[in-house]
């Protein structure tokens, strides 16, 4: 299903700052060192600790397919464990009803896959997929529940 916003059940407010870079609505974003300033989450499997996402302009009627660009004024919530959002997956996955996600270093997100190594510890997950998503060919949406 194919939803028109990005925050499906939260009610965080919606907070702004400057982008830094091309940022997609549901993107997972993270501060810089700039006041202000948020870019796509930049660390892959790397720790996402305020769950901040982009969210789509609706004051100036844009939707989920227009991108905020550098060093313009970007909207995004800050959700919580259980809250439902529309997410940006990178391209390359195939994602199942139950997947774990984590960050993909670029904003979007990708399957946790597990190894046997104990880099695993490491691994953030952001949330659970809550609908497939066939990204194989090219980077798509899918409904994630924020863990």
């Amino acid at each position: 299903m194919a939803y028109r916003t990005i925050s499906i059940t939260t009610d965080q407010p919606v907070q702004e700052g400057i982008a830094s870079g091309t940022i997609y609505p549901g993107m997972a974003l993270e501060r810089t060192s700039t006041a202000d300033t948020v870019q796509p989450h930049s660390v892959a499997d790397g720790a996402v600790n305020a769950r901040l996402v982009a969210v789509e302009d609706e004051w100036q009627g844009r939707g989920i397919a227009t991108a905020y660009t550098a060093a313009n004024r970007c909207f995004f919530k800050s959700f919580q464990p259980g809250d439902e959002a529309y997410m940006r997956i990178a391209s390359g996955q195939n994602i199942a009803v139950g997947d774990e996600l984590t960050s993909n270093g670029d904003g979007y997100l990708k399957k946790k896959v597990n190894d046997s190594s104990s880099g695993d510890m490491d691994k953030t997950v952001f949330g659970v997929a809550l609908e497939a998503a066939n990204c194989l060919a090219a980077a798509g949406l899918c409904r994630v529940q924020v863990a």
